[in-house]
């Protein structure tokens, strides 16, 4: 009922506001990007986690529809949900968060490897193969 009010005071204000959908969202964001960044996100629309959410009317998401979207997706469902989520937002198109700041599942990264002495004594070095004469540069040898 609560929903039903809200959304009348909604449609009277804005129209828009009642109809925009989250694929809509993504597809402004998408529409701001050039490169490797907008590959990105393209991949990013096609995340199966996010189908649910796509079509969802942004002003009938509820927490519960964000936790699904996060709970089957990856680290970087859980970014480009944030992305869209303060995108939609910082334009006005929310007129509250769907899931408050403290309430986001923390971002878990996997371990980050870097190359280590057990790696450096395996692998040659650009710098050792030349000085071994298997590369020219600049027509030394």
């Amino acid at each position: 009922m609560n929903l039903q009010i809200a959304q009348v005071y909604l449609r009277h204000g804005e129209a828009a506001l009642t109809t925009r959908t989250w694929r809509l969202v993504m597809e402004q964001i998408k529409a701001t990007k050039t490169g490797p960044t907008l590959l990105r996100w393209e991949n990013a629309i096609k995340d199966q986690a996010f189908a649910p959410l796509l079509d969802r009317k942004l002003v009938e998401t509820t927490s519960d529809h964000f936790l699904e979207v996060l709970k089957n997706g990856t680290v970087s469902t859980n970014v480009f949900l944030r992305r869209a989520h303060n995108y939609a937002i910082g334009m006005h198109w929310l007129p509250w968060p769907v899931l408050p700041k403290l309430h986001w599942p923390k971002v878990e990264y996997k371990e980050k490897r870097a190359v280590n002495g057990w790696h450096q004594g395996r692998y040659p070095t650009l710098l050792s193969l030349c000085l071994g004469g298997a590369c020219e540069i600049g027509g030394l040898s």
